[in-house]
């Protein structure tokens, strides 16, 4: 029950990504392959193939046990996860059919065989479905890969045409994630137009640079913890508490983690570096301590109300962050219709900037997959002290990213080459943080 409870954890924590922090999107190239008896189609096969750098990040968070490897109970959580994720959403995949200019007819989707597999360097996921599409020249058969989520990005892999009874080809007409076989008594050649980048390239150097030095600062946060745990002492927990803080430090550096929404916040409102100092650190711990307490948890919680709870954790605390952001974004709005009387900075109630408690939680809320699994290695090797101390060391690497991102904010409101635009900021300021929240609040229904 408790590998069931960690799985959960890691589908709601993982699979969706960090609805701020998550680098890009995988690409999936996918294949299709039909079963024929008696002219009729009987079953189409669906095999999606992840590339090896979404293999080594999936291997870095659900490599429970170290051995660089994904071993069947492994494989079995990563699995679960995925269809946590898909099993909503048709498993992302349309089918229809039909001849000539007649009527689409939707095929319906029973998956009635799925299998997650690890060939080479890449995972790979295949599904099958039962079909009763009569075969005929002319016939069409439409598949369409697309998830409206954004976690997938799919492509539909190349194939030449084949024959699949002696009478009829089948021919591959490919446009990214949507294909059309076309089933004829002679073959037709498609010519197909691969994506003019891969799934490398649609990255940004910047990009590939951060998520190459989180990938390497995992592996040896997983190798430190074990250690300190083996030998405690200030010669293993050292390095564990500095790699930590570079994790951290990368992990924020990354897109998201509220740098857009604390810089925008003092671009409008202004403040003092003490202020912006103290807001960071509390975002980071804030980002830190829901992970610790999803961890926490599903090891001590109530069991039948924790599956529930950690399916659905991200998705709300996503809106629950998207809310706040709105919220603050009013009140930024308010503050800006207050102060038209008043000096820009004159230090009155109104003026003065508040606590920051909505920026915090805004920020903060959403779990950390990274911490998610550095705290399950915790309470699973049972080494409290080194990953308490890691985990507090990765919240001061995110909080002095934002801590930055907050001074770059403090810098534009109160520089003389900015004050021409000072009104014109405050306003775009306050229109981006109206736009972000709403945007996430849409992207989570």
């Amino acid at each position: 029950m408790m590998r069931f409870l960690i799985g959960f954890l890691l589908s709601s924590a993982v699979a969706f990504g960090c609805a701020l922090c998550a680098l890009y999107t995988p690409t999936s190239h996918v294949s299709v392959a039909f079963s024929v008896e008696e002219n009729t189609l009987k079953e189409i096969s669906i095999t999606w193939e992840f590339s090896e750098d979404f293999t080594r990040q999936t291997l870095q968070n659900y490599d429970a046990n170290g051995n660089a490897r994904f071993d069947p109970q492994e494989l079995e959580t990563v699995k679960m996860a995925l269809l946590d994720y898909i099993g909503q959403k048709n498993h992302v995949t349309e089918l229809s059919h039909y001849i000539g200019t007649e009527h689409n007819t939707r095929i319906p989707l029973h998956v009635s065989h799925d299998t997650l597999y690890v060939q080479g360097e890449k995972l790979f996921y295949m599904y099958t479905a039962p079909t009763t599409v009569p075969l005929a020249a002319g016939l069409v058969l439409k598949a369409e890969f697309y998830d409206a989520g954004g976690f997938f990005d799919f492509r539909v892999a190349p194939q030449s045409p084949y024959k699949i009874t002696p009478q009829l080809w089948v021919s591959a007409n490919i446009n990214n994630f949507v294909v059309y076989y076309e089933f004829g008594t002679s073959p037709t050649h498609y010519a197909y137009a691969p994506p003019p980048q891969n799934d490398v390239a649609e990255r940004s150097s910047y990009l590939a640079f951060l998520e190459a030095k989180l990938l390497a600062t995992t592996d040896q946060l997983k190798a430190l913890l074990k250690e300190a745990t083996q030998r405690p002492s200030l010669g293993t927990l050292f390095p564990l508490v500095l790699v930590a803080f570079l994790y951290g430090f990368f992990h924020a550096a990354g897109p998201g983690h509220g740098k857009t929404l604390v810089g925008s916040y003092y671009v409008a409102q202004g403040g003092r570096w003490q202020e912006a100092l103290w807001l960071s650190l509390r975002i980071g711990v804030v980002h830190v301590l829901g992970a610790f307490l999803l961890v926490l948890v599903s090891f001590y919680g109530i069991q039948t109300f924790v599956s529930k709870l950690l399916s659905d954790v991200t998705l709300y605390t996503t809106r629950l962050s998207a809310t706040f952001i709105i919220l603050i974004a009013f009140w930024m709005l308010a503050s800006r219709l207050v102060k038209r009387d008043h000096e820009h900075a004159c230090g009155c109630h109104a003026c003065r900037p508040k606590s920051g408690w909505g920026i915090v939680l805004a920020a903060g809320m959403v779990p950390c997959p990274g911490t998610v699994v550095i705290f399950i290695l915790t309470f699973t090797l049972g080494s409290y002290t080194a990953g308490i101390l890691g985990a507090l060391s990765m919240a001061l690497g995110m909080s002095t990213v934002i801590f930055a991102a907050a001074l770059l904010g403090q810098s534009i409101n109160t520089s003389s080459r900015w004050k021409g635009l000072s009104l014109a900021l405050e306003w775009a300021a306050i229109v981006l943080l109206l736009g972000l929240g709403v945007l996430m609040l849409v992207a989570s229904f």
